[in-house]
């Protein structure tokens, strides 16, 4: 499509022709059409490394065919550098005040999101848990599997749809520890305002924004990645006052229905026994 300084002179040349950077801007991190063959390097580093760090998403290069077709010196092309700005991802944690938080409290809850697991931060997550020995939860559909029944605290799924468990934690804990975890609206449920009304709010996202939306109320931001968060956490001594949940598992018999139809909890149940060795 013809261009003058980024945008197009005409609306289409070819048929199949379409402006699709405007399209794609709102949900990319980073979209743009490359107008110079010796600009390709600049903007496929900038977007490989726009995609893989700070918050991870998706990017868009719009590579017309004359400069698909162009020929290029490798070693003409210009590289692309991250700022100082962009490569200082995390802003300054206040540990001490978490820490004096969270061993003030006599209901502290850990829901941990989806954000510790792109950040590569399972391992210290485990770590972290295992020491301090905080009741956890996770969220319905992103990050359900990241604590496990394995360990002993972990109290279910939140959420609309979550367990009745981990719903009641959030109801009575009077401190929330939040920590790579967005919270849209299947966790705050649309009566949002009622979301965790007895408890000290501390939100851990790397993307500032996340904490600023209208549909909660933190006490304490904190604008850092999750995995760098969790490495110093887990180097504080912090001793958590024990806050005991009753649990109410499921159980399969109170789901039978007639001989002819499947209890799908029973045959869950069974099939578990049979996975032994599988990864």
């Amino acid at each position: 499509m013809p261009r003058k300084n980024g945008k197009p002179v005409i609306r289409s040349l070819g048929f199949q022709e379409i402006n699709i950077i405007h399209m794609v801007k709102p949900i990319t991190k980073y979209a743009v059409t490359v107008e110079q063959e010796n600009q390709i390097l600049y903007h496929l580093e900038k977007a490989l490394y726009l995609a893989t760090h700070g918050r991870p998403g998706p990017v868009w290069l719009d590579i017309p065919l004359d400069v698909q077709a162009a020929k290029i010196n490798p070693k003409k092309l210009k590289s692309f550098k991250p700022s100082q700005k962009d490569l200082s991802i995390s802003g300054r944690i206040p540990m001490a005040k978490i820490v004096r938080l969270l061993e003030k409290a006599k209901r502290p809850l850990l829901l941990a999101g989806n954000g510790i697991r792109l950040a590569g931060g399972e391992e210290i997550l485990w770590k972290v848990i295992k020491k301090i020995k905080i009741n956890a939860v996770t969220p319905i559909f992103t990050a359900d599997d990241l604590v496990t029944y394995e360990y002993p605290y972990y109290l279910g799924r939140q959420g609309m749809p979550g367990n009745k468990t981990a719903n009641y934690a959030i109801d009575n804990c009077d401190l929330l520890l939040i920590i790579g975890e967005r919270m849209q609206l299947t966790q705050t449920s649309y009566d949002y305002k009622k979301f965790a009304t007895q408890a000290t709010k501390i939100m851990v996202d790397i993307d500032k924004e996340e904490i600023r939306k209208k549909t909660i109320k933190i006490d304490v931001p904190v604008v850092a990645d999750a995995k760098v968060f969790l490495e110093q956490l887990y180097r504080q001594n912090i001793s958590l006052n024990r806050w005991d949940v009753e649990q109410n598992p499921i159980d399969p018999k109170d789901f039978a229905g007639k001989r002819q139809y499947l209890n799908v909890y029973s045959f869950l149940n069974e099939l578990n026994k049979y996975l032994k060795g599988f990864d």
